[in-house]
């Protein structure tokens, strides 16, 4: 006895209409596991923006307290300078430990020192490309170059401060400068 086989196709007796809607549906699955992936990635990517931009805004915070000391420190070395040549202008041997205290006041340094971790986290991982909105990229890029002005400024100011201490060691005695930072420490 044969066996005939039917020839019918191979999809299992199954209709063409039931093909279409198993298609359908393969086509619907792929398409909603796209758009889920994308949406995924996208909340991913708002979340490392937020990530990125609270380490920036911690730099800007820890920047302005810095700047603000220097602007404190700046302000008293204006006024002990103002003294120092108010005093060399009179030349007073009275005023002679006022006139090292100031002559010493003035030749420290205090600088400015930036916190760039959020920056640098945000330009070295390409997170500059996460964030949204153009106008928050430029002001980044803007405040990263007054930074460098700041910097460049305070290189200048560092470079005057060396020709004054040449000056100093002219016209002061070291070993009075030393007396003097002993009986402040």
């Amino acid at each position: 006895m044969e066996v005939h086989h039917s020839h019918a196709g191979s999809h299992g007796g199954k209709s063409w209409k039931s093909l279409l809607l198993e298609c359908v549906m393969l086509f619907a699955a792929v398409t909603l596991g796209f758009f889920a992936e994308n949406l995924r990635e996208h909340h991913v990517e708002r979340e490392r923006e937020i990530t990125f931009m609270s380490a920036v805004h911690a730099d800007v915070l820890a920047d302005i307290a810095a700047l603000r000391a220097v602007v404190v420190t700046q302000e008293a070395r204006l006024r002990h300078e103002e003294t120092l040549l108010r005093l060399l202008e009179q030349r007073s041997s009275a005023d002679l430990a006022d006139l090292y205290y100031a002559g010493r006041v003035t030749s420290l340094r205090y600088f400015f020192l930036r916190s760039s971790n959020g920056f640098q986290q945000l330009k070295h991982a390409g997170g500059l490309r996460l964030i949204g909105r153009m106008e928050v990229i430029r002001a980044l890029q803007t405040y990263e170059g007054e930074i460098d002005k700041l910097q460049e400024l305070q290189s200048l100011t560092d470079g005057l401060l060396n020709r004054y201490r040449d000056q100093a060691a002219v016209v002061f005695r070291g070993t009075v400068f030393r007396e003097i930072g002993r009986a402040h420490v």
